[in-house]
């Protein structure tokens, strides 16, 4: 490249400062690239979170930021003012309307769980119900085996209902509740109606307190089944225990299984241990610490699937 052609391509000399070029950035030319750095800003922010799906607002979107160049460019600076707060107002509105859809969709997910748990709690609550029941046969089973014990004296006549009643005085029922519904809501954070929280954890709460403190394993259990023969116990639990899914039934007035003289003789068996009245009186008397406080749960589980119909009504 010859002097004379590079010359040409110099910018023009400052006549007052010959030593100096006479290219110095102006105010407004700095302006504009800031209105520019902030144009493309905008336009991250408008495309990158956001795509609208419509081929007609994305031209739009385009048709805005390539005014907002061309004032820029023409320093029109009012026309700039205008387009910014229409790009503003567009980001802002665009942010509204994700989260508002955000909201909607959780409120969608909410509302499905919530369906599921009130599912859960009515089956848990009638599965609670049934222990209620089940417990009271037990104290009163248990109430006539210990009158046996206290009588002092052998069975004669119909003895099969006796042996039933230490059979059926034996009985746990404390199984833990489902609460997979429960525990999912807790940890996607879905349980938000404050009414519905205030509601469900206590009964979930207040069942495993119960679970924890009764002995789900009393030594009347192991003693009493220990003394009877193998023979009995395919009589009892085919003839006066029933399942039905979770829930359980005895069937106090079921029909003998074994020979008279063989039920009498393992009811003599039970008599002569020394530690079994004492551990069937400590075993029903628990039942009559928890059996009230059980019934309680169960009307917690009315209050919950109450307080879960409410919250969906609204939605």
């Amino acid at each position: 490249m010859t002097h004379e052609k590079a010359r040409k391509q110099m910018p023009p000399r400052d006549l007052a400062r010959p030593d100096k070029w006479s290219y110095t950035p102006t105010l407004t030319q700095d302006f504009g690239k800031i209105l520019v750095s902030a144009c493309s800003i905008a336009r991250i922010t408008l495309h990158e979170p956001y795509v609208t799906p419509y081929p007609h607002v994305r031209d739009s979107q385009t048709m805005l930021l390539r005014r907002v160049t061309q004032h820029i460019t023409e320093q029109n600076w009012f026309a700039v003012v205008v387009d910014f707060v229409i790009v503003v107002f567009g980001v802002f509105v665009g942010l509204q309307v994700q989260e508002w859809q955000s909201e909607r969709e959780l409120l969608q997910q909410e509302t499905q769980y919530l369906f599921e748990l009130r599912k859960e709690v009515s089956l848990n609550t009638e599965l609670l119900q049934n222990r209620v029941d089940v417990m009271a046969q037990v104290v009163a089973s248990g109430e006539r085996a210990v009158a046996f014990l206290d009588a002092g004296r052998p069975c004669e006549v119909d003895c099969w209902p006796v042996l039933v009643d230490f059979f059926a005085a034996s009985q746990v029922l404390f199984s833990p509740l489902r609460k997979a519904v429960f525990d999912e809501m807790q940890r996607l954070g879905l349980l938000r109606a404050t009414a519905v929280k205030n509601a469900v954890e206590p009964f979930y709460v207040l069942n495993e307190t119960i679970i924890s403190g009764l002995d789900s394993s009393p030594s009347y259990r192991q003693m009493f089944r220990k003394l009877i023969s193998v023979r009995a116990h395919a009589a009892l639990w085919g003839a006066c225990h029933r399942m039905n899914g979770v829930s359980e039934s005895l069937q106090i007035d079921c029909s003998p299984g074994i020979p008279k003289d063989e039920t009498i003789e393992l009811l003599e068996r039970i008599r002569a241990h020394s530690e079994i009245k004492d551990e069937l009186n400590y075993w029903v008397g628990m039942h009559y610490l928890y059996s009230p406080i059980t019934l309680d749960v169960v009307e917690s589980g009315k209050s919950a699937v109450r307080a879960i119909n409410t919250e969906l009504s609204t939605r």
